[in-house]
């Protein structure tokens, strides 16, 4: 006799709690011996993948909000943790989203930005004090708010200024000599 659907899903839920190591296992090496077939898989079907996760994104609008009112300390928490695992990837993505937010376009490299960082040795250039690397943020020599339509920054525009200097320069026009 089949079993109804409640109670399969119960049995599958119940095998994968108990074999859960196996499973994670068996999935990582099957990805590992098929990258060709996932790479091929995205890239065909990327245009149904994205319908796919906007319509589900919009059919759990209220979901995410309110699962984001209800975790807020443990995802700070999470955000926090991530910055300081991966202080260059987080740089990079408020840098970049920024630049798209205001329509200017950036030409240098990361690896051009992080050459910049490690000349300083983490000193701030306009106060002097050595603060470390990690905590060196980049500043638009000319504001971004300031900034017309499509202005282009090369890494001779930019400057690693610390947070306190950064936020006292707010919008000047005002540049370190070296």
């Amino acid at each position: 006799m089949r079993k109804s659907l409640q109670e399969e899903k119960e049995y599958h839920k119940r095998y994968y709690l108990n074999n859960k190591e196996k499973i994670t296992k068996q999935h990582k090496e099957y990805k590992k011996n098929n990258k060709d077939y996932y790479k091929n898989y995205y890239k065909n079907k990327k245009e149904y993948l994205l319908k796919q996760h906007k319509t589900y994104r919009e059919n759990h609008k209220g979901y995410m909000q309110k699962y984001e009112e209800e975790n807020k300390e443990e995802l700070k928490k999470y955000r926090k943790e991530y910055i300081k695992k991966y202080p260059e990837k987080s740089r990079e993505k408020r840098r970049k989203r920024r630049a798209r937010k205001n329509n200017i376009i950036e030409t240098f490299s990361d690896k051009e930005w992080l050459q910049v960082l490690k000349n300083t040795f983490g000193v701030c250039p306009r106060c002097n004090k050595y603060v470390g690397i990690h905590k060196l943020t980049l500043d638009h020599k000319h504001p971004i708010s300031m900034a017309k339509q499509g202005q282009i920054y090369t890494i001779d525009d930019v400057q690693p200024l610390c947070n306190i200097c950064n936020s006292k320069k707010h919008n000047k026009i005002e540049t370190i000599n070296d």
